[in-house]
C-alpha cells in the first residue's frame, strides 16, 4: 500500500486501505477507472484523473483529481471524508491528519478516530479502532 501525500495543499491518501479502516464499503472498476465508497447512507464515485465526482448521485467538482501512482489509488481525503459524512483535519505541525468517520446509522455509535501520520521520512497508519 502506499503513503498518504500532499499535493497542492491537498492530503491524497491510498484509496482502499484508509476507507475500509473508516468503515466505508469499496469498489474499484478497472475498465472504466471509477472507485466507489460508501458509508452511511452516503456514496461517493470518482474517477481516476478527473474532477468530476458524484456525491449520493449529485455531479459534484473536486479540487484534485483520484490519481495512480505506483499502482495505488490515491483520493483526496478531506473531500471524501466529508462526502460520506466525516470529517478531517490536517496539522501542519506534526504532518498528521485526524479522521473522524461518519457516524453508524443503525448503531448511532461513532467510529474511533483514525489517525494517518505523515513525517518528512516515514509515512504511518496511526491506531485504527
Amino acid at each position: 500500500d502506499g503513503k498518504p501525500m500532499l499535493m497542492n495543499d491537498q492530503v491524497l491518501v491510498p484509496f482502499r486501505a484508509v476507507l475500509e479502516k473508516m468503515g466505508s464499503q469499496v469498489t474499484y472498476d478497472a475498465s472504466t477507472k471509477t472507485v466507489l465508497a460508501s458509508q452511511a447512507g452516503h456514496q461517493v464515485k470518482l474517477t481516476i484523473g478527473s474532477q468530476q465526482a458524484q456525491v449520493d448521485g449529485r455531479a459534484i467538482t473536486t479540487s484534485i483529481p483520484p490519481m495512480v501512482q505506483n499502482g495505488t489509488t490515491y483520493i483526496p481525503l478531506r473531500f471524501v471524508s466529508e462526502s460520506l459524512g466525516g470529517t478531517a483535519q490536517y496539522d501542519a505541525a506534526t504532518k498528521s491528519v485526524m479522521i473522524e468517520p461518519a457516524k453508524a446509522e443503525a448503531s448511532g455509535t461513532a467510529t474511533s478516530p483514525q489517525e494517518i501520520k505523515r513525517s518528512r521520512d516515514q509515512h504511518a497508519f496511526g491506531k485504527c479502532g
